[in-house]
């Protein structure tokens, strides 16, 4: 029998590298589903975030079926 968790919202972080971002994410939302966690209660933010990940973002939003709800700037000098 799974087990419930109850929680009004998950955070999930994560770095807007689209190959990492999809696959540490997607194995998080199942792990996630078989907890009875719905997609509406997980809240996508994406860490060190720069203007041109945009697209690959639009894209994982798409593949997901989870928006990003929020987007911390990369501020470190490389």
């Amino acid at each position: 029998m799974a087990k419930r968790l109850q929680a009004a919202e998950i955070l999930l972080v994560s770095e807007a590298d689209l190959p990492g971002l999809g696959r540490s994410c997607s194995g998080t939302l199942r792990a996630l589903g078989n907890l009875q966690v719905s997609c509406a209660q997980v809240r996508l933010i994406i860490n060190r975030w720069h203007r041109h990940d945009e697209v690959a973002l639009e894209k994982v939003e798409q593949g997901m079926k989870v928006p990003v709800f929020a987007r911390l700037p990369n501020n470190s000098s490389r």
